[in-house]
């Protein structure tokens, strides 16, 4: 399958929990335009906070250059808008709450706010895309991208297909997730946690090596 290169400059990240923090520390650590999104004001201030030590810890142990964890942090931006958040994003990870309403009313603003071109990505580990994807005008672009937590530390990610998300999108997620030093599993179209094939031995092994 011959799939166009995706070139990704700007991400943003919708939930500023754990697993959003995470992810927003992950990916400008490796250089993308960040922007975090949350609802509400007090989890963006502590998940700012988090970042920060999250990037210095990066740095301490070796994972970052040196000195490096400041010109990460500075490439966060912080918002309660969603629209802004999104409009020129070329990926998007959602890391909200657990609740296929709530998932499915956040994938349907992201996906009228973003570019046609943008992959929306949720960090889901109970809920089938297959479900959130229909409340959506391009269900193509949208995929489970679950993360071993904390993304920043834990290689392995489990990509997972909704049944209208397109092969173009899966392959672009892949490289993108190798890119970042992933080790990509990626699970059954329309799989849920309950029916998604237990991982491998070797693989969680390597999942917990920081890389």
């Amino acid at each position: 399958m011959l799939v166009e290169v995706m070139v990704i400059r700007n991400v943003a990240c919708v939930g500023a929990g754990l697993i959003g923090s995470g992810w927003a520390t992950l990916f400008a650590g490796k250089g993308f335009a960040v922007t975090l999104q949350d609802l509400k004001r007090d989890a963006l201030r502590r998940a700012i906070k988090e970042i920060r030590r999250n990037l210095e810890f990066l740095a301490k142990k070796g994972f970052l250059e040196e000195n490096a964890s400041e010109d990460s942090f500075k490439r966060i931006e912080i918002t309660m808008d969603l629209k802004k958040a999104v409009e020129d994003a070329d990926y998007v990870q959602e890391s909200v709450s657990e609740i296929y309403e709530v998932k499915k009313e956040v994938f349907k603003e992201i996906d009228a706010a973003t570019s046609a071109h943008a992959i929306l990505a949720s960090s889901t580990s109970t809920l089938k895309m297959s479900v959130i994807q229909k409340v959506t005008r391009h269900p193509g672009r949208c995929i489970v991208v679950h993360p071993w937590n904390p993304p920043y530390l834990m290689p392995l990610v489990e990509v997972i297909p909704g049944e209208e998300t397109s092969p173009e999108t899966v392959e672009k997620t892949r490289r993108f997730m190798k890119s970042l030093g992933k080790v990509v599993v990626i699970q059954k179209k329309g799989s849920s946690r309950d029916d998604r094939k237990p991982l491998g031995r070797g693989i969680m092994e390597r999942s917990h090596r920081p890389g």
